[in-house]
């Protein structure tokens, strides 16, 4: 899965936790690709389980399947980054030389 894939889940995962669950499926219905909406549904399912942590945990390994240290090697700014440090929910931390 691509990453703009990947965030394309992500995005309508989390629209779709924010209706009411009666209101899900039609939610649902309108994804207009279907590999999409298959990933979307299997993991509001998931999150609908008692323990929903398994969102985050399939979540943190497919963003890290798709995309491995996206800046690792790249200049921003002022800074080369080196590599990855870590990531996390609210985003990713990097060691950057200037």
């Amino acid at each position: 899965m691509t990453a703009d894939r990947w965030a394309e889940v992500e995005r309508l995962l989390h629209d779709a936790l924010q209706r009411k669950p009666e209101d899900r499926a039609a939610f649902l219905a309108r994804i207009g690709n279907a590999d999409v909406r298959a990933e979307v549904s299997s993991l509001l399912a998931a999150e609908c389980e008692p323990d929903g942590s398994i969102v985050d945990a399939v979540i943190g390994e497919a963003a890290s399947t798709v995309v491995e240290e996206p800046f690792k090697g790249r200049t921003l700014g002022h800074f080369r980054v080196l590599r990855q440090l870590g990531h996390g929910a609210m985003g990713e931390v990097y060691l950057a030389k200037m």
